[in-house]
């Protein structure tokens, strides 16, 4: 799939597109779409969105569970 064709929503195909965080007692999810980064809240609302080099798809990532820090 060539990034152009990348329907607004889904998550990037990989092992590792999303993970879930805490920070100060509340959950999230980081997604990998595209060329971005979607922060979700606990009831899948979007909150953030990290944008990234248009060249370049997001092939993993993950949370760290102490500080809530996205990498």
């Amino acid at each position: 799939m060539n990034a152009h064709q990348i329907i607004t929503g889904a998550l990037n195909n990989g092992e590792n597109v999303y993970a879930l965080g805490n920070i100060e007692g509340l959950t999230f999810t980081a997604c990998a779409v595209g060329s971005d980064v979607v922060i979700l809240d606990s009831d899948f609302n979007r909150v953030q969105i990290v944008p990234g080099n248009n060249r370049l798809l997001v092939s993993s990532l993950s949370c760290c569970q102490e500080t809530g820090k996205v990498m």
